[in-house]
């Protein structure tokens, strides 16, 4: 044995592969580890026993027999998840129907707050004017279009000749 390794833990490491090897999980050099301990060592026999008799008691306890049957517990789980999503989609329309009133409302008051009219339907109004033709050059004032073709507005600047 190691004399740096603490007593508790090397005891406690014996019993979880006394127990692995009740339960028959063990690589076969713990196998033969255990095997060696139980012959030599009385401390470990003693421990083998009380853990043999808990493992063996474990197997004679009766089983209590299912109060409901296989069948009935899924059908009550299933209802239960539909519940669940019922309720979720529930809660989805409640808040989108929330969401859809508090926009309505912020939408109201800020066409109140901004002057009203400007975001409101309006139906059309047609007034109608008469067009009377213009019988004297006096009566109408109308100004001659100028143009400028030898001078632009905006200077076009001119494409550099290119040799082929």
């Amino acid at each position: 044995m190691n004399p740096n390794l603490d007593p508790k833990t090397i005891e406690g490491d014996r019993f979880e592969l006394i127990s692995a090897y009740l339960d028959d999980e063990v690589t076969a050099d713990e196998r033969r580890q255990v095997e060696a301990w139980l012959d030599t060592e009385p401390e470990v026999q003693a421990l083998y026993e009380r853990l043999l008799k808990l493992h063996q008691g474990f197997d004679l306890m009766p089983v209590p027999p299912a109060t409901v049957s296989v069948e009935q517990t899924i059908d009550a789980v299933f209802s239960r998840l539909d519940k669940k999503e019922k309720h979720s989609r529930r809660l989805i329309l409640l808040w989108s129907g929330a969401g859809a009133i508090a926009a309505m409302f912020i939408a109201a008051i800020s066409s109140v707050l901004s002057g009203g009219d400007s975001l409101m339907p309006q139906l059309v109004q047609s007034t109608q004017h008469k067009v009377s033709p213009i019988s004297s050059p006096q009566q109408a004032t109308v100004a001659p279009i100028r143009m400028a073709l030898d001078r632009p507005v905006v200077n076009i600047p001119k494409k550099p000749a290119t040799t082929p």
